[in-house]
């Protein structure tokens, strides 16, 4: 009984270990828009310490030579 007593306490060691060892102060976001003209997509990395930004912006249509600097 004692055996049993001290393998179920070692199984619920094991098991908290193993949900906080997979938990991750980590979030990534993604944010996608699509217009006529253009297509973009902003990424958001977030950490507990630090936030990261990629931003990805493609234009869809002819005539790249024409575009201005644009804000």
């Amino acid at each position: 009984m004692i055996f049993v007593k001290k393998l179920t306490l070692v199984a619920i060691f094991l098991v908290t270990l193993l949900l906080f060892a997979c938990q991750s102060n980590k979030n990534n976001i993604m944010f996608v828009g699509e217009g006529e003209n253009w297509s973009s997509k902003v990424t958001v990395n977030q950490t507990a310490s630090d936030e990261t930004y990629h931003i990805q912006i493609n234009y869809k249509g002819h005539g790249m030579q024409n575009i201005e600097a644009f804000s």
